[in-house]
């Protein structure tokens, strides 16, 4: 009887110490943006619908951006139930490694509490922003712009 009181107990403190940490989610942006691994180069990202004239911006050495607005391009102006004023998408060397999301000031503060959902805790105050990092993940977050980036480390 013992040894049963001894495993339940066991097994109860090791769901309480590991319990939080299972299934809880890495940040949406820890693998790529909108079904883009980072790293894809711009030959292989799927159909955001990328002008021929945007993709010639995006240079085949150094780092170039390209940016989506209303009318330009499809991906959807919203993160979340945010209204997005544009969209940049990043490249170092033709390759995706971020993106930045543009938005009204008034939407700071529920931005804000999606990234710490998001990212499972509270930024880090950096140079007048609110910083967060998850393995190669960089995410920084100022009065009115996201900017999502992967480093490579």
């Amino acid at each position: 009887m013992f040894r049963i009181s001894l495993f339940i107990c066991i097994i109860f403190v090791t769901h309480l110490c590991t319990g939080p940490l299972i299934g809880q989610a890495a940040s949406r942006f820890i693998s790529g943006f909108n079904g883009a691994a980072w790293g894809t180069p711009k030959t292989e990202l799927p159909d955001f619908g990328i002008s021929d004239k945007m993709f010639n911006n995006i240079y085949p050495q150094g780092p170039s951006a390209i940016l989506f607005m209303e009318g330009v391009g499809k991906l959807p102006l919203q993160f979340e139930n945010v209204p997005l004023i544009a969209i940049y998408l990043r490249f170092e060397n033709a390759r995706l490694n971020g993106c930045d999301f543009l938005f009204s000031p008034d939407y700071h503060e529920q931005i804000r509490l999606l990234i710490e959902r998001d990212m499972g805790a509270p930024g880090n105050t950096c140079a007048e922003s609110t910083c967060w990092e998850e393995g190669n993940l960089s995410v920084t977050l100022t009065n009115r712009e996201l900017m999502v980036v992967h480093l490579d480390k």
